[in-house]
Parts: C-alpha cells; sequence; structure tokens
C-alpha cells in the first residue's frame, strides 16, 4: 500500500504490494526532487514518470536503473521489497567503525525497539484476535528491530577489525631492556677457609 509521499517520508514508511508500487515510492516519495532523479537517471522526467506509475500496464522499470536510483534517494523500498519476497532482511550498515559510545547508542536503540515490540504486540492480543491493520503494523515494527540488531552486529565487527592488536612475539621476551648496561659476571661466592690447627712439636725419643 502507498501512503501519501509526506506520510512515507515521515517515518511511515509505504508497505508495497507490487514491485511497480516499490519503485514508484523510491522515485516519488524521496528526500529527492523526481526531476532530480531523472537526472541521475540520465532519461527525461516524463519518461521516468509513465515507466515506474503502477497502474499503467506497459510500464516497464529498467534493472539498470535500480541501483543509481537507490543510491541517488537513499530509498531502498525496491531492494526491501525483494528481500521480503525472497524471507530475507535488508539492514543498512555503518560505512565506518564506530567509536564504543556509538555501539553503546545502538544497543539503547534495539533494547528500546523490543520494549515497544512487545507493547505493540501484548496490545494486539488483548482481544485475542489480530487484525491484518495490527499485523501490518508489528511487521513493521519487528523488521525495524531486526534492521537495528544486524547494524548493531555489524558495528561491533567494524569496532573489533579497527583495533591494532599487536602481533604475538615469536620467541621469549628479552628481560633485558636494549638501553639497558650490559650486566657484569656475577662474582663467585667467597669461601671461608678455616685456620689449620697449629703442628704438633716433635716428642723427644728415649735413649736406650
Amino acid at each position: 500500500m502507498l501512503q501519501n509521499p509526506s506520510v512515507c517520508r515521515g517515518g511511515t514508511p509505504c508497505t508495497p504490494s507490487s514491485f511497480d508500487e516499490a519503485v514508484y515510492c523510491a522515485v516519488f516519495h524521496s528526500a529527492v526532487p523526481a526531476k532530480a532523479v531523472a537526472d541521475a537517471l540520465g532519461v527525461k522526467y516524463g519518461y521516468l514518470a509513465g515507466a515506474v506509475d503502477p497502474q499503467r500496464a506497459d510500464a516497464h522499470v529498467q534493472a539498470r536503473w535500480l541501483v543509481p536510483l537507490m543510491q541517488a534517494t537513499g530509498n531502498l523500498a525496491p531492494l526491501r521489497y525483494l528481500a521480503a519476497a525472497l524471507h530475507c532482511a535488508v539492514v543498512e550498515l555503518p560505512a565506518a567503525a564506530p567509536a564504543g559510545e556509538a555501539i553503546y547508542e545502538r544497543l539503547a536503540d534495539v533494547v528500546r525497539e523490543l520494549g515497544e515490540d512487545s507493547a505493540l504486540i501484548q496490545r494486539a492480543l488483548v482481544d485475542g484476535r489480530v487484525t491484518d491493520d495490527e499485523a501490518a503494523q508489528v511487521d513493521r515494527e519487528i523488521a525495524a528491530t531486526i534492521d537495528a540488531l544486524l547494524a548493531l552486529r555489524e558495528a561491533v565487527r567494524l569496532r573489533s577489525r579497527s583495533l591494532a592488536r599487536p602481533a604475538a612475539p615469536s620467541s621469549a621476551p628479552n628481560v633485558l631492556d636494549a638501553a639497558s648496561p650490559t650486566p657484569t659476571a656475577k662474582p663467585a661466592p667467597m669461601r671461608m677457609s678455616l685456620p689449620s690447627a697449629p703442628a704438633r712439636a716433635a716428642r723427644p725419643r728415649r735413649q736406650a
């Protein structure tokens, strides 16, 4: 279902029921004007508008447009639609290793998202049934939680790779620093000699 453009940009994204709707959302519900998108793709605005109109049976979106379209608009609706159809998840990963504080902030986001999901599911089940609107809202919220969790995992991985780890020494470390003076040889232990007993005088021989 396509939302009003301001609603979609305001934080309640569209839930396209077809790939054509997803591409239409990327073109007309982004912060980038559609004419600027056409210029980025190298086509005329009228041609692009007709090609992505989901109401036209002859509308055909060229596959080569998809990557530059999403790069120009930052809207991943086409990619998310394809991923959902294949039971996959799409998450925007951080481009650089974040600081430790940023990782804690991402962790706090995940915890908050889980709390909101729990409260939402409890409200949906309070009457013993789940409406289509409630199921769609739960689906969006859980998808956002999964995105936050995957982004947190990647942030931790990038952080671990960015930290320089010292290489293990190849041999036993030398206790003595190179700048330390060369130690002298250890002196041999002194030996104590006891004085010898005085020599006994020779006894005179008896004369017969």
